[in-house]
């Protein structure tokens, strides 16, 4: 799959479908505070992969990866 820059991969209360293996670019992975401000907690680049886990036992997520 391809993303464009500012695109979801996934969001909040999403159920996790995919596992993500970044070849390019990069995605940052942001929660947003009890007052809508969003942090950002992690900065993910080429050869990283996102939501291992998750994807194992179909999890809902509880944070934002955006391109």
């Amino acid at each position: 799959m391809i993303f464009e820059k500012d695109s979801h991969l996934f969001n909040v209360g999403d159920v996790c479908k995919y596992m993500f293996v970044i070849s390019e670019g990069m995605v940052e992975i942001v929660t947003q505070m009890d007052d809508g401000v969003e942090l950002v907690i992690e900065r993910l680049m080429p050869g990283s992969s996102i939501n291992g886990q998750a994807f194992l036992v179909q999890d809902e997520l509880d944070v934002i990866a955006r391109c």
